[in-house]
């Protein structure tokens, strides 16, 4: 009898320890996919996943957020005078900058070629507007170029609305630095 207990319970711990290594597996596995490589940030699929989790968060507690979305300004410049490798060092400047201005909590993403985007969680527009002037502080003494649109969710807006406004924003800058060269 007790070797027969021992024998369950041996196989019922090999089959936990089993579950549990493929879980771990399965996170790595989705860590990888929602990764972008060059910058170490979260990917367009990873963004996209945790925008749609933040936006539950935002209408079952009431939370207010704020999307802020970053585009290089002269990244194919770069790209074709000085070489891929510039670019490449430039997004990962970009990324470190904007990781070493937001709180743990807030969300960055690389979701194309040049554009990042940023979720601050539970802070509102006036909050957003001033990581949005430190961020634009930073990234200027780091030598990066870029263009900042800001969008805001509350009651009448979701994530995704803000979003829009934020990168509809980022072109209305994007299009008056231009003009200003």
């Amino acid at each position: 009898m007790v070797e027969m207990v021992a024998s369950m319970l041996s196989g019922l711990l090999a089959a936990e320890m089993r579950v549990s290594e493929l879980v771990r597996t399965a996170e790595r596995a989705i860590s990888v996919a929602e990764t972008d490589a060059l910058s170490g940030l979260n990917n367009r699929r990873g963004w996209d996943r945790l925008l749609a989790s933040e936006e539950a968060r935002c209408e079952r507690y009431g939370h207010p957020a704020t999307v802020l979305v970053a585009d290089l300004d002269g990244l194919k410049r770069v790209n074709d005078t000085q070489g891929h490798g510039a670019g490449d060092e430039l997004i990962r400047t970009a990324a470190r900058v904007l990781r070493e201005e937001l709180r743990e909590s807030d969300v960055v993403a690389r979701i194309g070629g040049d554009e990042f985007a940023v979720l601050l969680v539970e802070s509102g527009m006036e909050r957003g507007d001033e990581v949005r002037q430190r961020i634009m502080a930073a990234l200027a003494a780091a030598g990066v170029a870029a263009s900042l649109g800001l969008g805001a969710r509350n009651v009448a807006a979701t994530l995704e609305e803000a979003w829009q406004e934020a990168d509809a924003g980022m072109y209305v800058e994007k299009r008056a630095r231009a003009a200003a060269r």
